[in-house]
């Protein structure tokens, strides 16, 4: 062990997924030869002493094509100048050092503390080398005088104290106990307080482990413990830089992340952490144990009602990084909730202009303010599948829907005024009454075999949400296109039809009113197929996203017009629970499985289209109840009513031809802001807002050659291809190699499924940066080797689980893993 060690530990306790690079300035050249010890450590070094414009690019390029993608990595910039905070723009460097941390930094830096800090019995004599010049690493180093410990630095493959201590930490099993007689020795040292005495390296990393992460909860605690707790073992304050430099390290190892997540659990409920800090405001900075989330959320939801957002942005940055993030299930979700709450309202704080004409209103939408609904309807969805009953949660919902409320009403109140005095439909985007003669009829001339899937309350956002997703395995185009209206499904839909331009007219039938083209009544998804059949010479087929057969339908290769329907969402809409939120979800699922089945049928372009979008509100409120126009109603919907009416205060009165309506009904009445005129409604899609009509045109283009490059994978657990599971959010290794030996693939796209022996799903993908949630599949990009995946499994879960990877394509399988399970609920 030595000084130089200690220093490179120190380093690298810095930096974590969350800031991978380090910037040490050393104006001395002290720390110069410790680079290449650095790199042996596997992290990039760029040496600025050396070609400074040249490994510039090198940095820039490591950062940009590796540090992005892979969570493990690390780079450390060398810099022989002195950072100073009023000459950032002359140093080409800066960059990083804002991107990352820098060294060093605050007292705990200097060098003589760092030598205290590694030989803390030996300040005397460290203070007389600093006062005679002599403090060079031999000299620090030789203050140990002769102390070594060949054993366990063979045993754990370590030089330094953080390297041995990690390595022994992270043994599975040893038949050697030579190293014990060391390891009494070294913890005397360098673990004071520590009962270092076991019979098998199970007690002693038991022992190892609770003094480790006790301390550092201690150290890290603002206020005195109690009582119960002071005879716990515990590190002295003056060895405390040692055990957080050793800490960050650990939380920086993937490797022990399972191991980590298993003690901390332990050491909480052997000593009741849990309970005796239950009612703590403030438990310091470091999450050590998952009971601090409570903690972190109150100070989250302080810092929320107090508009100090930039400070809760930094908070959820940094529990979105912490161990506990992907082991335990509520922490996941508050910090998930809150990331959809961020989303949120960084978009309302973007909303900047006047926004008051319909041009700048709809750009605005389609180009980010659509981000806003669906951060709601995430936040909503998650929620909905959760049976979390947390008191911050309710609080941070309170939160969430009162700013959503509140913002897009002032939205609404400017769309409307503008709809009113400009008219419909939007000259500035597309509408639905052209896109057939648009979009279908050009390909259908050129023999392109096409799919066109009619959604019914398929949302603006959602197709922008859908289009992102699919785009890593297709070239995808999403335009904003200006729904028919009123936005009612049997009006909406008929407007997507061939010849709805010029033809499409509303006529009083039966006291009821009914769209017409060509003359022909189209009031049902028959008639629409029917009138497509008559007016377009293809071979026509109908599917149904509802029907589990349509993934296993045979179509014939004649068939060059696929027609699929889709109620789902608007089912789910009209039902709105829970459930519903989760079953809209489900519906975009199946709309990416049915583009993969089209795809395989050889199909060359997929158009997912919609009638009208949708507005949920967060709860109804006695205020959203409008009264009425009195006269002679030929239309009646939640949203909007049609015939010879008088004009009132609660609704907006539309002429037809202001609207573009051929119709013989005299006036349209449409609810002001989000208003109803059915008592208790939330859902509703009949009005005129701009997430009832602006709709997605989404365009798939299914023949082109954006094919996944070949590439081979394993699947281990801590290593190995087996193994024993004991918590209920495991990490997955997904080992990646090219077939091609000499190149890694652009990217890899798999399917991960957790199944029992008796081929029933036990579990689950988290979700990550990797994994999407709408098309269900890992995306890996180029140049990752090996990514660490969370998996849930089920409560309760007993006996062995299969984690098998699948091929997206062809189902084929690609790797499996067979793990035990012995989980303690």
């Amino acid at each position: 062990m030595d000084i130089q060690g200690h220093i490179i530990d120190k380093w690298l306790g810095t930096m974590n997924a969350n800031h991978p690079i380090l910037t040490v300035y050393d104006v001395d050249k002290r720390y110069y030869s410790l680079l290449p010890l650095v790199a042996e450590r596997g992290v990039k070094v760029i040496d600025t002493t050396q070609n400074l414009l040249a490994n510039r690019e090198e940095a820039c390029d490591y950062w940009i094509n590796t540090l992005v993608t892979d969570s493990n990595a690390r780079m450390l910039i060398y810099r022989t100048v002195k950072f100073a905070e009023n000459k950032k723009v002359n140093d080409p460097y800066i960059a990083f050092t804002q991107a990352g941390k820098f060294f060093p930094f605050g007292p705990n830096d200097n060098y003589v503390n760092m030598c205290k800090s590694f030989l803390p019995g030996k300040a005397d004599a460290i203070d007389g080398l600093f006062k005679n010049g002599t403090d060079n690493f031999t000299n620090i180093n030789a203050l140990q005088e002769g102390v070594s410990y060949p054993e366990l630095e063979n045993l754990t493959q370590g030089k330094s104290f953080v390297e041995i201590t990690l390595g022994l930490l992270s043994l599975a099993e040893t038949a050697n106990t030579a190293w014990m007689s060391e390891w009494k020795s070294f913890g005397e040292s360098y673990l004071p307080n520590l009962d270092c005495n076991g019979t098998t390296l199970r007690d002693v990393k038991q022992k190892l482990w609770q003094y480790l992460l006790f301390s550092e909860f201690v150290f890290d605690l603002p206020c005195d413990l109690p009582a119960e707790l002071k005879t716990v073992a515990c590190c002295p304050e003056e060895q405390y830089e040692n055990i957080i430099i050793l800490c960050k390290n650990l939380r920086n190892q993937n490797d022990l992340r399972d191991d980590y997540v298993e003690q901390a659990q332990d050491i909480t409920a052997k000593l009741h952490l849990d309970t005796l800090f239950s009612n703590a405001k403030n438990l310091g900075k470091i999450v050590t144990f998952a009971f601090e989330n409570r903690v972190e959320y109150n100070i989250y939801l302080d810092d929320l009602h107090n508009g100090e957002y930039e400070k809760a942005s930094l908070l959820l940055s940094k529990n979105k990084q912490s161990v506990w993030y992907q082991a335990d299930a509520e922490v996941s979700l508050f910090w998930d909730l809150a990331e959809q709450c961020e989303r949120m309202l960084g978009c309302i704080r973007k909303a900047n202009g006047e926004l008051n004409n319909l041009k700048e209103l709809t750009t605005w939408y389609a180009e980010q303010g659509f981000q806003v609904d669906t951060a709601f309807r995430r936040y909503q969805q998650k929620i909905s599948t959760s049976d979390e009953d947390n008191a911050s949660i309710a609080e941070l919902s309170k939160f969430v829907y009162a700013q959503y409320r509140s913002f897009t009403e002032q939205i609404q109140h400017k769309y409307q005024k503008a709809i009113i005095e400009e008219g419909y439909p939007i000259s500035t985007i597309a509408s639905n009454v052209t896109f057939w003669q648009t979009n279908v009829e050009p390909l259908l001339n050129q023999q392109k075999r096409i799919v066109v899937l009619f959604a019914d309350a398929f949302r603006y956002e959602m197709g922008k949400e859908l289009s992102a997703s699919l785009g890593n395995s297709y070239t995808v185009d999403c335009q904003p296109s200006a729904a028919y209206i009123p936005t009612v499904t049997r009006f909406g839909m008929a407007a997507l039809l061939p010849h709805a331009n010029d033809t499409i007219e509303l006529k009083v039938e039966d006291k009821k009113l009914m769209p017409y083209i060509q003359g022909k009544k189209i009031e049902l998804p028959a008639d629409r197929v029917n009138y497509i059949k008559s007016n377009v010479p293809s071979h026509v087929m109908l599917a149904d996203t509802t029907s589990d057969n349509f993934l296993t339908t045979i179509v014939d290769d004649s068939i060059n017009l696929m027609i699929i329907r889709s109620t789902k969402i608007d089912a789910a809409g009209e039902n709105i629970t829970n459930i519903g939120l989760t079953e809209m979800d489900s519906e975009l699922k199946n709309f990416s499985k049915c583009i993969r089945k089209c795809k395989t049928l050889g199909f060359d372009t997929f158009f997912i289209v919609a009638d009208h979008g949708y507005m949920i509100q967060p709860g109804f409120k006695a205020g959203d109840n409008m009264k009425k126009p009195v006269g002679n109603i030929i239309l009646e919907e939640r949203r909007c009513l049609g015939g010879d009416l008088n004009s009132n205060e609660t609704s907006w009165m539309c002429e037809p031809s202001k609207f573009g309506i051929k119709t013989d009904v005299y006036r349209f009445a449409f609810a002001k802001q989000y208003g109803v005129y059915e008592k208790n409604t939330i859902y509703f899609h009949e009005g005129l807002s701009l997430q009832e009509n602006i709709v997605p045109i989404v365009q798939v283009t299914l023949n082109s050659n954006k094919q996944q490059d070949s590439f081979a994978l394993d699947l281990t657990y801590k290593g190995k291809k087996d193994g024993v599971v004991r918590i209920n959010r495991p990490l997955i290794e997904i080992c990646l190699r090219g077939t091609d030996s000499l190149f890694m693939p652009e990217k890899c796209i798999m399917r991960i499924m957790i199944l029992n022996d008796h081929n029933k799903e036990v579990g689950h993908v988290v979700g990550s940066t990797f994994f999407d949630e709408t098309t269900e599949l890992i995306t890996i990009p180029g140049g990752c080797e090996k990514v660490k995946q969370a998996i849930e499994l089920d409560e309760g879960l007993q006996g062995d689980i299969i984690v098998t990877a699948l091929d997206p394509d062809t189902n084929a399988t690609m790797a499996t893993l067979r793990l035990q399970t012995e989980l303690d609920f």
